[in-house]
């Protein structure tokens, strides 16, 4: 009885690890950091998009819920896009029917003029 449900629950995991395994998407864009000379300041960045999934489906790029270009029945797409980012951007991969997220990633701001004091090691009157 023992040896049953051990196997039992073997066989479970070892499926849905097969399952996380097929869901599993390639999903990048580049440049992931765009750096911008004041943290108020609109970075204009032209996008490259690079996604690739196991299974054909109909799927989307989207921008806060916004498509930007969307796809039928298939299984890899590049698209280039010329956004104006102001804050951290996530994009999303999105199967059209369902609704659902397949991958998602970020395009980070980075200002380039930040205060940079640093912080005293040791005290001024300190002989080491």
């Amino acid at each position: 009885m023992f040896f049953r449900c051990c196997l039992f629950f073997i066989l479970c995991a070892f499926n849905s690890a097969g399952v996380a395994a097929e869901q599993k998407a390639h999903f990048q864009l580049a440049p992931a950091v765009c750096m911008v000379q004041n943290s108020d300041d609109v970075c204009q960045v032209d996008v490259n998009f690079e996604w690739q999934i196991k299974k054909a489906e109909d799927v989307c790029i989207l921008r806060d819920q916004t498509p930007l270009k969307c796809w039928q029945n298939a299984t890899e797409g590049r698209f280039s896009y010329k956004a104006d980012v102001q804050f951290g951007t996530v994009y999303s991969l999105v199967n059209r029917k369902t609704g659902k997220q397949i991958a998602s990633a970020k395009i980070k701001v980075q200002s380039s003029n930040t205060k940079s004091q640093r912080r005293r090691l040791r005290t001024p009157w300190s002989f080491f």
